[in-house]
């Protein structure tokens, strides 16, 4: 039973070990993440506007109503995108259609819609670039005057807006060419003996086309004004969401005392194994350790309730009303005989040099970091209380 006991002592404690290094290496992992999202904080509380000036804000930016609107507006985009999309692939579809040769065609009739596709997709790029260039000058202007900032601080955004006025132009020329294509389509040979009716297709056909240019721009509009707070905001709450994670890892460790409940769980698993293994040989200890039991119980019998008071009550642990503890000198003495003493068997696995050694150690970090973790709080708290949200 001795050598039982020392197996399962040994196993026991390089469970332990392996135990203390997977929470060593969580609480390390998430110690680490909560600190880097304590720096973090330095970077999302600022915001730069479009000449490069940084400000302080607030969070979170946006309530909840212009949350919902900014996903309306989106919603909006995505769908004058597609219209647009739609209406100006086919056009492309057909340029395409016209440019392939008929033999090429007829082998691969379906070739020039995914082309105007990509073709259509690649304008509404551009169009879309052409109208944040414009909003962002638009923008530029009225800071430019609100701040009385010099008048080449608008340059760059001149430029930009006249680039996108070009395209603009570029885009409108395309449309009447577009117009003109779809009037050829839809009324075929009747353009030439039905003028009137053609130039009605062809107006309507342009409508269309500046029409969802007009709505898209007015949807782009209001986004411009809040894309970029918007992103932030969304990198603030997914950076909040994560720190909540990792805080709630750490005083879960703390709130549980984890590294208690690895070394009392494993202690106590072990030593159920070790009376599991008492029955099945019928024995608590091997015939030649029964005296050395016998002069055990005797010297250190379990305390009576009465004792055990006493020694509560007791200041100085090192008092002789402690006589019935183990210590180093007590276990060196009768670890021969732990196979049928559990104070002796669980002694030696909490008084391992690594095991104790390092428990002792992590046990600090822990309660080190939710002191820290406590102090965040109250500070976060606070200055969320101070600070109203900033509204656009």
């Amino acid at each position: 039973m001795k050598n039982w006991s020392n197996t399962l002592q040994s196993e026991c404690v390089e469970k332990n070990n392996d135990d203390l290094n997977k929470l060593a290496s969580s609480f390390s992992h998430n110690s680490a993440r909560f600190k880097i999202k304590l720096k973090k904080d330095n970077v999302l509380n600022e915001y730069t506007d479009i000449f490069g000036d940084r400000k302080k804000i607030n969070h979170p930016i946006f309530t909840q109503n212009e949350i919902a609107q900014m996903s309306r507006n989106k919603f909006k985009d995505y769908f004058f995108s597609f219209l647009f999309i739609v209406l100006e692939g086919i056009i492309f579809s057909q340029i395409i259609s016209m440019m392939i040769p008929r033999e090429i065609r007829k082998e691969v009739w379906w070739i020039s819609f995914p082309i105007g596709i990509i073709l259509s997709y690649m304008l509404l790029l551009a169009v879309k670039k052409a109208l944040e260039n414009h909003f962002t000058y638009l923008e530029a202007k009225m800071i430019q005057q609100e701040r009385a900032l010099p008048e080449y601080k608008l340059q760059k955004f001149r430029r930009k807006n006249g680039f996108a006025i070009i395209l603009f132009l570029f885009f409108i020329a395309f449309s009447v060419f577009a117009g003109i294509i779809r009037e050829r389509m839809i009324l075929g040979a009747a353009v030439d003996t039905n003028p009137f009716l053609g130039k009605i297709v062809f107006m309507m056909s342009l409508t269309l086309s500046l029409l969802v240019i007009f709505l898209l721009a007015m949807v782009n509009h209001d986004l411009a004004e809040t894309k970029i707070k918007y992103a932030v905001f969304n990198n603030w709450k997914k950076h909040e969401k994560e720190r909540k994670e990792y805080i709630t890892k750490l005083k879960a460790m703390h709130a549980k005392d984890a590294v208690d409940s690895i070394l009392t769980g494993n202690t106590e698993k072990y030593w159920q194994l070790m009376l599991d293994l008492n029955r099945i040989y019928g024995a608590e200890l091997d015939d030649s350790e029964k005296n050395l039991d016998l002069e055990y119980k005797k010297l250190f019998s379990p305390p009576t309730n009465t004792e055990i008071a006493q020694e509560k009550s007791s200041v100085d642990d090192k008092s002789p009303k402690t006589k019935y503890r183990v210590n180093d000198l007590i276990y060196g003495r009768f670890k021969s005989i732990q196979s049928a003493h559990e104070e002796l068997f669980v002694y030696g696995i909490e008084k391992h040099e690594v095991i104790a050694s390092s428990a002792a150690e992590l046990k600090q970090k822990i309660e080190n970091q939710y002191t820290e973790i406590e102090e965040f709080e109250k500070t976060y708290k606070l200055t969320n209380n101070e600070n109203e949200p900033e509204t656009t």
